[in-house]
């Protein structure tokens, strides 16, 4: 662990989640894989976060409190603190003109709540590589 006490070998993930219930079962399911998730309920504290540790991945509701998931998106991009493909959109909202905001941004990567748990994983998976599977 580094004085952060956040292991520096292991991939970050800020998982940005406003409902708690939500937020506790994609964390859980996060555990399973070989990285440090680091959770967040609003748009400020995840980019305070990205900014004190730059995640390998973030995932991100839409619907944030203080600052909305495509802001925080936005404004990480503005500061180069990540790159579209790092990021993961979730939403129980899948409406059209999101989806077509969200891919504006260059976000290539959408899931609808309720999420499925196996397809949430592999969809980290896929973006984490096989390196980090336990």
């Amino acid at each position: 662990m580094n004085g952060t006490g956040l292991s520096s070998s292991l991939p970050v993930i800020i998982l940005a989640e406003r409902d708690a219930l939500a937020r506790d079962m994609l964390s859980t399911a996060l555990q399973r894989l070989n990285v440090t998730v680091i959770t967040v309920a609003d748009g400020e504290n995840a980019y305070t976060k990205c900014l004190q540790h730059p995640p390998r991945l973030l995932i991100t509701d839409i619907w944030l409190p203080r600052l909305n998931g495509l802001d925080l998106i936005r404004r990480l991009k503005e500061n180069r603190v990540l790159h579209p493909r790092q990021v993961i959109i979730i939403s129980a909202l899948g409406f059209p003109e999101v989806v077509a905001e969200a891919a504006a941004l260059g976000l290539q990567d959408f899931l609808v709540k309720p999420v499925n748990t196996d397809q949430f994983l592999e969809r980290i998976r896929r973006h984490l590589g096989e390196d980090n599977i336990l």
